[in-house]
Parts: structure tokens; C-alpha cells; sequence
């Protein structure tokens, strides 16, 4: 299992070159992003996740839909963050990266509160339309 959704997002990286892949899974996510493979590893191309492809594009994707389904599958988790209205995110820097925690916290809650996160979830496909073809979704957010 992974440390964190940072880790496992960063093992899941299909590079040009051969990529770190699970060797990222279970380390420190400070640790995993600094990690010379990433860098050695040529142009990012995608993410790979139990033979599922994603792609780049929508940037967030599957960062987004990693959290999503890491977080629904704890209904404890998932309650505890419904109970908030906003979420805040102290590391991330949009200078270096495009995923941030608090966003995809925010969407999770979206969707749970429109009662349709489990139908997102039904397959990565699903949850692109749910969120980036229904903009209903994405407006709850702000």
C-alpha cells in the first residue's frame, strides 16, 4: 500500500524511459520527489495504474482520480471530510506543481455531496465525464 496518494501518484508515472514505478510506492512523498529516477526517466507520457492508461490531459486527471478513490474507499475519511467547506493546502506551490491536495479534497466533496461519487468512481472514464464534461461539478468547487 502506498504511504501517501503523492507516492503512489509518482510511481504511477509512464515515462519514455523506463520509470521508478513501484519502487516510489511505499516511500516518504518529500522523498519520492526528489528522487533522481524521475528525472532520468525522460518525458512523463502518461500514468499507468493496474493496466489502466491515463492520460495527460485533463492536467489533474489522474491525480484527482487516484485521491478520489483512495478517499472513498475510507467512508470515515470521507465523512470527516465532508463536514468542511473549504480546504487549504500549505505545500503546495503552483510554481512546481499542478496537483494540489486541497483541490482534489474539494472535489471529492463535490461529488459526495451531489451523490455522485460512486458513479464517478465507476470507472476512470466516468469520473473525466463527471468532472470535466459536467461543469456542475467543478463550479460546486468555488
Amino acid at each position: 500500500m502506498a504511504r501517501s496518494s503523492t507516492s503512489a501518484f509518482l510511481a504511477r508515472g509512464a515515462m519514455m524511459r523506463r520509470s521508478p514505478g513501484a519502487a516510489l510506492y511505499t516511500v516518504d512523498p518529500g522523498q519520492a520527489k526528489r528522487d533522481e529516477r524521475l528525472r532520468q526517466s525522460g518525458k512523463l507520457v502518461g500514468f499507468e495504474y493496474f493496466d489502466q492508461r491515463f492520460p495527460l490531459q485533463p492536467t489533474t486527471f489522474f491525480y484527482d482520480w487516484l485521491y478520489a478513490t483512495a478517499v472513498s474507499a475510507d467512508r470515515s475519511l470521507l465523512a470527516q471530510l465532508c463536514r468542511y467547506e473549504a480546504f487549504t493546502d500549505i505545500e503546495f506551490n503552483p510554481k512546481k506543481s499542478l496537483n494540489c491536495q486541497a483541490r482534489s479534497a474539494a472535489l471529492c466533496v463535490a461529488l459526495a455531496r451531489q451523490r455522485a461519487l460512486p458513479a464517478a468512481l465507476n470507472s476512470p472514464e466516468e469520473f473525466r465525464k463527471q468532472v470535466w464534461e459536467n461543469h456542475r461539478v467543478q463550479q460546486n468547487l468555488f
